[in-house]
Protein backbone atom coordinates (compact mmCIF):
# COMPACT_ATOMS: atom_id res chain seq x y z
CA UNK A 1 0.00 0.00 0.00
CA UNK A 2 1.47 3.40 -1.15
CA UNK A 3 0.18 7.19 0.66
CA UNK A 4 1.35 9.31 3.19
CA UNK A 5 0.55 10.77 6.59
CA UNK A 6 -2.57 12.17 7.12
CA UNK A 7 -3.71 15.10 8.24
CA UNK A 8 -4.90 13.56 11.95
CA UNK A 9 -2.66 12.50 14.79
CA UNK A 10 -1.71 8.57 13.66
CA UNK A 11 -3.79 8.63 10.58
CA UNK A 12 -2.16 7.17 7.22
CA UNK A 13 -4.05 8.05 4.13
CA UNK A 14 -3.53 5.29 1.64
CA UNK A 15 -3.76 6.06 -2.51
CA UNK A 16 -2.50 2.85 -3.94
CA UNK A 17 -3.29 -0.75 -3.09
CA UNK A 18 -1.80 -2.58 -5.92
CA UNK A 19 -2.30 -6.12 -7.02
CA UNK A 20 0.52 -8.71 -6.70
CA UNK A 21 1.50 -8.23 -10.45
CA UNK A 22 1.24 -10.14 -13.46
CA UNK A 23 4.38 -11.96 -12.33
CA UNK A 24 3.15 -12.58 -9.13
CA UNK A 25 4.06 -16.44 -7.65
CA UNK A 26 1.07 -17.17 -5.91
CA UNK A 27 0.20 -20.76 -3.62
CA UNK A 28 -2.07 -21.59 -0.96
CA UNK A 29 -0.20 -20.31 1.78
CA UNK A 30 1.64 -17.20 0.33
CA UNK A 31 2.69 -15.48 -2.90
CA UNK A 32 5.69 -13.81 -3.70
CA UNK A 33 4.87 -10.01 -5.22
CA UNK A 34 5.93 -9.25 -8.49
CA UNK A 35 8.94 -6.42 -8.22
CA UNK A 36 9.22 -4.98 -10.94
CA UNK A 37 4.79 -4.55 -11.19
CA UNK A 38 5.23 -3.24 -7.29
CA UNK A 39 8.15 -0.74 -8.42
CA UNK A 40 6.10 0.61 -11.35
CA UNK A 41 3.37 0.91 -8.98
CA UNK A 42 5.51 2.72 -6.23
CA UNK A 43 7.16 5.53 -8.40
CA UNK A 44 3.80 6.38 -10.72
CA UNK A 45 2.14 6.96 -7.09
CA UNK A 46 5.23 8.82 -5.80
CA UNK A 47 5.61 11.00 -8.93
CA UNK A 48 2.01 11.65 -8.88
CA UNK A 49 1.39 12.73 -5.26
CA UNK A 50 4.25 12.04 -3.37
CA UNK A 51 3.02 8.57 -1.57
CA UNK A 52 5.10 6.54 -0.41
CA UNK A 53 5.43 2.86 0.77
CA UNK A 54 3.19 2.44 4.41
CA UNK A 55 2.29 -1.17 4.48
CA UNK A 56 0.83 -4.00 2.93
CA UNK A 57 -2.55 -5.42 2.00
CA UNK A 58 -3.52 -9.22 1.26
CA UNK A 59 -6.17 -11.87 1.39
CA UNK A 60 -7.12 -14.82 4.19
CA UNK A 61 -8.86 -16.88 2.12
CA UNK A 62 -10.12 -18.86 5.10
CA UNK A 63 -11.22 -15.87 7.08
CA UNK A 64 -8.66 -15.43 9.84
CA UNK A 65 -9.06 -11.68 10.53
CA UNK A 66 -5.92 -11.10 11.70
CA UNK A 67 -2.25 -10.81 11.17
CA UNK A 68 -0.52 -14.93 10.98
CA UNK A 69 2.70 -16.00 12.75
CA UNK A 70 4.01 -15.46 9.18
CA UNK A 71 2.77 -12.11 8.47
CA UNK A 72 4.20 -11.10 11.46
CA UNK A 73 7.42 -12.65 10.51
CA UNK A 74 7.47 -10.59 7.03
CA UNK A 75 6.53 -7.72 8.94
CA UNK A 76 9.54 -7.79 10.93
CA UNK A 77 12.00 -8.59 8.45
CA UNK A 78 10.41 -4.96 7.22
CA UNK A 79 10.32 -2.84 10.38
CA UNK A 80 13.90 -4.11 10.91
CA UNK A 81 14.91 -3.47 7.78
CA UNK A 82 17.37 0.15 8.09
CA UNK A 83 17.01 1.12 4.63
CA UNK A 84 13.10 0.79 4.79
CA UNK A 85 12.88 3.07 7.72
CA UNK A 86 10.00 1.94 9.15
CA UNK A 87 8.62 3.03 12.98
CA UNK A 88 5.29 0.90 12.28
CA UNK A 89 3.64 -0.14 9.59
CA UNK A 90 -0.76 -0.68 8.74
CA UNK A 91 -1.58 -3.79 7.08
CA UNK A 92 -4.86 -4.53 5.69
CA UNK A 93 -6.46 -7.96 5.26
CA UNK A 94 -9.09 -8.74 3.33
CA UNK A 95 -11.64 -11.42 4.18
CA UNK A 96 -14.51 -13.06 2.44
CA UNK A 97 -18.24 -12.79 3.78
CA UNK A 98 -20.76 -15.06 2.16
CA UNK A 99 -18.02 -16.60 -0.29
CA UNK A 100 -16.30 -14.10 -1.38
CA UNK A 101 -19.70 -11.86 -2.70
CA UNK A 102 -18.57 -9.74 -0.06
CA UNK A 103 -15.48 -9.04 1.58
CA UNK A 104 -14.63 -7.55 4.75
CA UNK A 105 -11.28 -5.48 5.52
CA UNK A 106 -9.49 -5.87 8.89
CA UNK A 107 -6.32 -2.95 9.72
CA UNK A 108 -3.71 -3.03 11.69
CA UNK A 109 -0.60 -0.89 12.97
CA UNK A 110 2.12 -3.16 13.48
CA UNK A 111 5.18 -1.58 15.17
CA UNK A 112 7.51 -2.87 18.08
CA UNK A 113 6.56 -3.34 21.47
CA UNK A 114 8.03 -0.28 23.71
CA UNK A 115 9.33 -3.83 26.42
CA UNK A 116 12.82 -4.90 26.14
CA UNK A 117 10.73 -8.32 24.71
CA UNK A 118 11.91 -7.59 21.04
CA UNK A 119 8.09 -8.76 20.44
CA UNK A 120 5.61 -6.89 17.35
CA UNK A 121 2.35 -5.36 18.41
CA UNK A 122 -0.69 -5.67 16.54
CA UNK A 123 -2.88 -3.03 17.09
CA UNK A 124 -6.57 -2.93 15.13
CA UNK A 125 -7.03 0.32 13.82
CA UNK A 126 -9.86 1.69 11.83
CA UNK A 127 -10.21 1.89 7.94
CA UNK A 128 -12.27 4.59 6.98
CA UNK A 129 -12.77 4.49 3.08
CA UNK A 130 -13.33 7.56 1.24
CA UNK A 131 -13.61 5.74 -1.88
CA UNK A 132 -13.07 2.60 -3.13
CA UNK A 133 -12.03 1.36 -7.26
CA UNK A 134 -12.01 -1.34 -8.95
CA UNK A 135 -9.07 -2.52 -10.69
CA UNK A 136 -8.74 -1.36 -14.26
CA UNK A 137 -11.15 1.89 -13.60
CA UNK A 138 -10.40 4.97 -14.03
CA UNK A 139 -9.27 6.55 -10.21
Amino acid sequence: MLGHDATGPRSVQVTVAGGPGPAAQRNPLGFLRDLRHALELADDAYMRDGSVWVGEWHTHPVGQQHPSSQDMRTYRLLLEDPELGFSELVSVIVTPADGWTCTELSGWVIRPSTGRSGRLVAAAANILPSRLIAPGSDP
